[in-house]
């Protein structure tokens, strides 16, 4: 679940988190974002399981008799069960034991068949922060993490990874496998509908006298976008005694500079982020793609053939916009896919930028 900040991510995931405790199910959830390495998302595995699976815990413990492993490692697992502060000096060994130590995790979780729900919030910030501290060994490194987690999910572990940053341009930037997520299916969070943003103006605003179903029509006329951030922010920043008729100009000069800042922005980013990865990919395939699909109204199956890429590279850019939040597809039994925008936000950003 990848795609820009502030359109649910977060809260999606604490949904699926509840309706998984309701199913009996172990939640460890793990925010990423402040990680450079992958001992530490092991060391909060590793406590929370110590919360919600504590048999199992120790039976990970009791693997670790055989020799393999040195007393560096048998102490981190220690410190996870005892809900202790993990330190420099603690995960120095780590790092080369992360597979075999993986691999052990896995045969626990084979054995003791656990219901259980992992979610990573922010994991593409890790994965960047693993690579900028070490740029000779950090996508190999990425590559073990991927795999392991991979595993995991093959013996049973439900899983749900999410970030603001799209993995696919990561994985062509920097080289490590993105195929290790293959197996995951792709979770976008789609704006309200009209009838389910008026619902939920109607609700957040209250029913007092002075919200009337004109101010609903004219702010849903303004706001243009249905993601519920979006609402909430237009009802904060209206005066209480704003007419309907006064919502245009409060737009224009309030709420639609902030919402440039905080959302079109992003788009900017990732735009340039592209051209990181290889600015002829950024200027001869990405940007022919985006006008494509942008462009045009409604949905399209007709892209453009670029001579210097082929439909590997085709296939690989169109990902990267998927997951980057610009565009969007149906897909028909025959495997032929119709392209669109991937919210009004996308198509809005794509006039304002005037690229």
């Amino acid at each position: 679940m990848f795609g820009l900040r502030r359109t649910g991510k977060s809260t999606c995931l604490q949904f699926i988190a509840e309706e998984m405790k309701q199913r009996d199910y172990g939640v460890i959830a793990i925010d990423a974002q402040g990680m450079r390495s992958v001992d530490k998302l092991l060391f909060d595995v590793l406590t929370a399981l110590h919360q919600t699976h504590r048999t199992l815990l120790g039976r990970l413990q009791a693997t670790l008799t055989d020799g393999m492993f040195p007393e560096a490692v048998k102490s981190f697992v220690r410190l996870a069960s005892g809900g202790k502060i993990l330190g420099d000096a603690d995960s120095r060994a780590i790092a080369a034991y992360w597979p075999v130590l993986s691999d052990r995790i896995v045969g626990v979780l084979r054995q003791e068949k656990t219901r259980l729900l992992v979610t990573i919030d922010k994991l593409p910030f890790l994965v960047q922060h693993m690579i900028a501290d070490h740029p000779d060994k950090g996508p190999a490194e990425v590559d073990q993490l991927l795999a392991a987690l991979r595993e995991w999910r093959n013996v049973g572990v439900k899983m749900v990874l999410a970030g603001s940053i799209g993995m696919a341009g990561l994985a062509r930037k920097h080289g490590f496998r993105a195929d290790h997520l293959n197996d995951l299916s792709s979770f976008d969070i789609a704006e309200l509908t009209e009838a389910e943003a008026r619902a939920f103006i109607a609700a957040a605003a209250g029913k007092g006298p002075a919200w009337s179903a004109a101010h609903s029509t004219a702010l849903l006329r303004e706001v243009g976008v249905f993601y519920p951030s979006f609402l909430v922010k237009a009802l904060q920043t209206l005066p209480a005694a704003a007419a309907p008729q006064e919502f245009p100009d409060i737009f224009a000069q309030t709420i639609r500079p902030q919402l440039d800042d905080t959302f079109y922005v992003q788009f900017d980013r990732r735009f340039k982020f592209y051209a990181e990865i290889d600015k002829s990919l950024q200027r001869t395939l990405i940007l022919p793609l985006l006008a494509a699909v942008l462009s045009h109204e409604g949905e399209t199956a007709a892209l453009p053939d670029v001579a210097d890429y082929d439909a590997i590279d085709r296939r690989e850019a169109l990902a990267m916009l998927v997951e980057d939040g610009f565009i969007a597809y149906s897909e028909d039994a025959e495997g032929r896919r119709l392209w669109r925008p991937a919210s009004r936000l996308a198509r809005l950003w794509w006039r304002h930028a005037g690229l």
